[in-house]
């Protein structure tokens, strides 16, 4: 738990138990058994192994992590595993598409992930940390500021939204927005545009620019089909007209009495006829293409409509294969004269006029609710939060399940990372929503195994959860926000996301940069968000409060284990002073020395061996005073 501290008439400050405090290792190197033993060796009760690239994960023996778990258990502390980055989404290495083989193959990534964890300790639920989100872009707000607000068009006005909570209100705008077309993968950035036309502003937020582009594409793929259909009924009546009209000729041609430009004539037409059902069946190809396009797009409408768009498709599939069916049996119909030709011709055409009519008279069922439309227009551009979301949990899901069938009640802890807002899943209310639905897929996954949803629920909560980074919280800075209104949403963020926290990532940084500060050398509300994720269910335990300060040990070469106690105000004894906070004060600013050092060095007055030590140490004295270690007792 937090304790106050009054001492030394100081302002009350935060302690976090040193049993709780971890120490991350260093990404570059796959020697992470020397890692571990420096920092175990430093005194800490957790270790973060960090081996961020896949390869060097696969580049560790399986003997170090054996090793690894027998020295922790000797030092009575605990391991976890930062796992290396990967895309849960699917993104693909372009970084420009999503692509559902790349989401399986990271999928099967973090079967493997997962498996050199449980090596670590195969008695725990060991954590394995994974980023939520790496590149794919989300949300972008932007605070607009009261004077801002006062010099905008109404039209603007309109496109401002609101937030509350502890910092009050605070208007913003989304400046852009991440989108995925989901039929192609495609990853299209929406940006905020404000135009001004003759007839006032308007303001197309990327809300609107997608709403706008779902219902075109939709409208423009259906018309697409209508008007190759028109054109190809167009093209039939002109045949029809043209067979009327030389209908004589045809009777002529069948009695054998024509002659000359008679002759001529229906040559003419029968070329012209052979040119319309060539183009028609050009087109009866564009609209079969056409309506298997507009038919795997229902694939993409609100799911709350399925039973609806089901019942459509079958009602599409039964009347075309009735209609097929029947053009089938009069291709099969033996035929004896020209007139049987074109009497079975004729009913073919009739049967596809059909099969277009039916699919007329359905689509016109899918279009705005609002409007009288039985089903909405299919989204296949979707928000990218929204599609991460989905796929994250998809992924995250299937693993936990596969290592549940593997390791039981000693599987791994998977846990999600935040990271940065302007990508996808950047709110604490988003990271949330994939960590609650990737543990509602998994317990339907352990239900179906025969488990009771109330033992399925619980093991869902203690196998899937987060990692809290208390720095990388700190980007809304970004956002155009600062000072106590700053802090006030982070502590926001930090409530929202506390009964699903598992582990703690301590870096400080400024808002800017990813630069993984000590605690306390850059601007975030560490010491608060902490008791905040305690006051809303989260428990500091042996190891899970991991002091992430590559970055600075990168810099500065120095361990930042001694600055992470000084932080929090942790005693040397337990619940004792002095606290390492006072003795760290004796160092002086930045490491800059241990107090005064004397003039004279040790060895210039006692020399580099033991025997010019004063007797009482154990040095040679003068006469019969002789020391033991001179070889006399």
């Amino acid at each position: 738990m937090v304790v106050k501290n009054y001492h030394g008439g100081m302002d009350p400050r935060y302690l976090v138990p040193q049993h709780a405090i971890g120490a991350s290792t260093s990404i570059n190197t796959a020697n992470q058994l020397d890692e571990v033993n420096q920092r175990l060796n430093a005194g800490v009760f957790g270790v973060d192994l960090a081996p961020i690239d896949p390869k060097i994960l696969e580049s560790i023996p399986r003997e170090h992590m054996k090793e690894i778990q027998r020295l922790a258990k000797l030092n009575n502390a605990r391991v976890s595993l930062h796992g290396p980055i990967a895309d849960l989404v699917g993104l693909d290495q372009s970084g420009r598409r999503i692509d559902e083989k790349q989401r399986k193959f990271v999928e099967n990534q973090l079967n493997f992930f997962v498996e050199r964890a449980h090596a670590l300790d195969e008695h725990r639920n060991v954590p394995v940390n994974f980023h939520i989100s790496t590149q794919i872009p989300g949300d972008r707000l932007r605070k607009v500021t009261d004077e801002e607000y006062t010099q905008m068009s109404d039209a603007e006005k309109r496109s401002v939204k609101v937030q509350r909570g502890s910092f009050g209100e605070i208007k913003f705008v989304k400046e852009s927005m991440g989108v995925i077309n989901q039929d192609t993968g495609e990853i299209i950035p929406m940006e905020r545009k404000v135009k001004h036309y003759p007839w006032g502003t308007q303001v197309h937020d990327p809300d609107s620019q997608i709403r706008v582009l779902n219902e075109k594409s939709w409208d423009d793929d259906r018309l697409k089909v209508f008007r190759l259909q028109k054109e190809k009924d167009e093209l039939m009546d002109r045949k029809l007209n043209l067979l009327q009209q030389h209908q004589h000729l045809l009777e002529g041609e069948k009695k054998g009495i024509l002659y000359g430009a008679e002759k001529e004539r229906l040559q003419e037409v029968k070329q012209t006829i052979g040119r319309i059902d060539h183009h028609m069946q050009e087109l009866q190809g564009d609209v079969h293409l056409g309506i298997g396009d507009l038919f795997h797009k229902l694939d993409y409408v609100d799911p709350k409509y399925k039973n609806k768009v089901n019942a459509l498709r079958d009602e599409i599939k039964k009347g075309y294969k009735s209609a097929q069916d029947e053009v089938i049996r009069l291709y099969k119909q033996e035929i004896n004269d020209r007139a049987g030709y074109e009497k079975v011709h004729l009913a073919i055409e009739e049967q596809k006029k059909k099969q277009d009519n039916l699919l007329h008279n359905n689509l016109n069922k899918i279009g705005d609710v609002d409007g009288g439309a039985e089903i909405p227009k299919p989204e296949v551009f979707k928000r990218a939060t929204d599609f991460a979301i989905e796929k994250s949990a998809e992924t995250v899901s299937n693993a936990a399940y596969k290592a549940w069938k593997s390791y039981g009640k000693n599987s791994p802890l998977l846990t999600l990372e935040n990271y940065r807002h302007d990508l996808t899943i950047g709110s604490a209310s988003e990271l949330r929503e994939a960590v609650e639905k990737s543990q509602d897929l998994f317990v339907n996954k352990l239900m179906k195994d025969g488990m009771s949803k109330d033992e399925a629920r619980k093991t869902s909560r203690q196998l899937i959860g987060v990692t809290w980074d208390v720095g990388h919280i700190n980007f809304l800075r970004t956002q155009g926000l600062e000072g106590e209104e700053l802090k006030k949403k982070i502590l926001d963020e930090a409530r929202e996301i506390a009964p699903h926290v598992k582990q703690l990532h301590l870096n400080d940084n400024f808002g800017f940069d990813d630069v993984h500060l000590p605690p306390g050398m850059g601007t975030a509300p560490i010491r608060e968000q902490i008791e905040m994720l305690q006051k809303h269910g989260f428990k500091l335990e042996k190891g899970n409060a991991i002091a992430e300060a590559g970055g600075f040990v990168g810099q500065f070469k120095t361990n930042p284990h001694l600055d992470v106690l000084s932080y929090f105000d942790s005693p040397l004894f337990q619940h004792q002073a002095p606290y390492w906070s006072n003795i760290w004060e004796t160092e002086g600013s930045y490491w800059a020395g241990y107090g005064n050092l004397p003039d004279v060095h040790f060895r210039n007055i006692y020399g580099a061996g033991f025997t010019n030590l004063p007797p009482e140490l154990g040095g040679v004295g003068t006469g019969e005073d002789r020391s033991r270690f001179a070889g006399r007792a």
